[in-house]
């Protein structure tokens, strides 16, 4: 996992993560681990799902920049089940959509203190491709 307990608790506050854990009656008063630990594992899933998805393999440390955050909103929006205020829809929404950048090639993982490589200077993108089937001369008249 790339958020534990102690990282949920520094974002979201101890009380909320009790509040959304202690589901048992009568209640524990403290944050439930198992429930904690489901919603974390749950976001990790997806997180590896959209990795794999576009070709990685999501490494644990160093752990890439955006991966703590949204495997911590995920599981945020994971844990208040179908009442989730607005602005933990919006956090998890836009995880998914950077997710979602991900697997299409949008975006790539970048881990602090790995520097990503630089391009090369004075390369050309070069490719293949068969003549113009349809060109403006060809076209013409029509």
């Amino acid at each position: 996992m790339y958020v534990d307990k102690a990282g949920m608790i520094d974002r979201y506050g101890e009380t909320k993560l009790v509040q959304l854990t202690d589901r048992a009656t009568p209640r524990t008063g403290g944050i439930v681990d198992a429930v904690l630990d489901k919603a974390l594992a749950d976001a990790a899933a997806a997180i590896h799902g959209y990795a794999r998805s576009a070709g990685y393999a999501v490494p644990f440390s160093p752990t890439p920049d955006m991966v703590d955050g949204w495997q911590a909103c995920i599981a945020l929006y994971l844990l208040y089940r179908d009442e989730a205020p607005k602005k933990v829809k919006e956090d998890y929404d836009t995880a998914l959509a950077q997710l979602k950048d991900l697997a299409a090639g949008r975006i790539t993982l970048q881990a602090a203190g790995v520097e990503a490589p630089a391009p090369v200077e004075g390369a050309a993108v070069l490719f293949d491709a068969p003549p113009r089937i349809m060109t403006g001369h060809g076209l013409k008249g029509f």
